[in-house]
């Protein structure tokens, strides 16, 4: 449904049924689905603000991952 590169190079997709995944720089993936918070599976856009935070619409309505939390997943 939608790809995404942040402001850290890292690239999102997210798709119509299995939440938003993450590729990381070193090829790394982290799967994030409802069970960690979205709002939905299916992730229709992504955005990042100014302060790090990144927004996804999704079939459900937004959510918004804390840039805190995103740094975090960068250390698993």
């Amino acid at each position: 449904r939608s790809i995404y590169q942040d402001q850290t190079g890292v690239l999102w997709f997210g798709s119509e049924y299995n939440g938003l995944a993450r590729l990381d720089s070193q090829g790394r993936w982290l799967i994030l689905t409802e069970a960690d918070g979205l709002a939905d599976q299916e992730v229709k856009a992504m955005v990042q603000d100014r302060f790090g935070n990144l927004w996804l619409g999704t079939r459900n309505g937004i959510t918004r991952l804390d840039a805190q939390y995103l740094r975090n997943l960068g250390e698993q």
